[in-house]
């Protein structure tokens, strides 16, 4: 169901709650792919974050990081889960760190993640291949650009040719559906860059598909490596910046490794940052 009574966030599954995070653009439903082979092992739980399609309305004004945060820490709560495994992409990867630095996350597995950006025209391209992927969406409305195999979504994906053309058109109403954008731009212009997340926090893994073309893993690798020193770093190969789409069962077992060691190995609760 995707018209306006579709559910605004999914749980399903046995096991230690896992939340899953989507990307900016996105819904819950990103992560349809991967949802079968995780709710064989997971307590699954998969909010659509706020000023997304179906998502809680943002506050006023700039939409700093924390907005978002927030929002998923009341969704928690709402559903009973204190302390949970995340798996986040993009901004979702974002908001899984912040998750663990407040002491909320078991285990993260974040796929490119928005943390660091190594010079200012990288965050100009970034803007830029966003704005092309909103100028898509226009186009699409007077020509079939999703019937077109040359569509934008090559900066999110490597291997666009294997969604369906319900999952395609799903994919293009989450993108028209967010109202997010602009106010995270006006937000980035006074906010802080993230902070290093303090060693031990909790397992940490960063996966980076070797195809994303939206943010290269060449331009991150060492602000991701000082930002995250504590952090496992693996690079997918022939995926995309939403690597879900590309490869679910690669992407499912990159998240299940880690659970899997954390949960056998009975690691702790984690201490919240103050």
């Amino acid at each position: 169901m995707t018209g306006p009574g579709a559910p605004r966030t999914f749980r399903a599954g046995q096991g230690t709650p896992l939340v899953l995070l989507h990307p900016l653009f996105g819904s819950w439903r990103t992560w349809r792919p991967v949802l079968g082979p995780l709710t064989a092992h997971h307590e699954v739980f998969a909010p659509t974050l706020a000023g997304h399609r179906g998502g809680p309305e943002l506050p006023p004004g700039p939409a700093p990081l924390s907005v978002f945060v927030d929002h998923v820490e009341r969704d928690l709560d709402a559903e009973g889960l204190d302390t949970v495994h995340a798996a986040g992409n993009s901004l979702g990867g974002r908001v899984a760190l912040e998750l663990a630095r407040r002491g909320r996350a078991r285990s993260v597995t974040a796929f490119s993640p928005g943390c660091a950006r190594r010079t200012w025209p990288d965050g100009v391209w970034l803007l830029v291949a966003l704005g092309l992927l909103r100028a898509s969406l226009a186009l699409d409305q007077v020509l079939p650009v999703r019937k077109h195999p040359a569509w934008p979504r090559r900066l999110l994906m490597e291997h666009g040719e294997r969604l369906s053309p319900d999952e395609r058109t799903e994919a293009l109403d989450d993108m028209r559906g967010c109202h997010a954008l602009r106010r995270i731009v006006q937000a980035g212009r006074v906010e802080p860059r993230m902070s290093p997340l303090p060693p031990g926090r909790c397992p940490v893994r960063i996966a980076w598909g070797s195809r994303d073309r939206l943010t290269p893993y060449t331009w991150v690798e060492k602000p991701r490596r000082a930002l995250l020193s504590d952090a496992e770093i693996i690079v997918l190969t022939q995926l995309g910046h939403t690597p879900m789409w590309d490869d679910p069962c690669l992407v499912a077992s990159t998240i299940r490794s880690l659970t899997k060691a954390v949960d056998a190995g009975g690691a702790g609760k984690p201490q919240a940052s103050h």
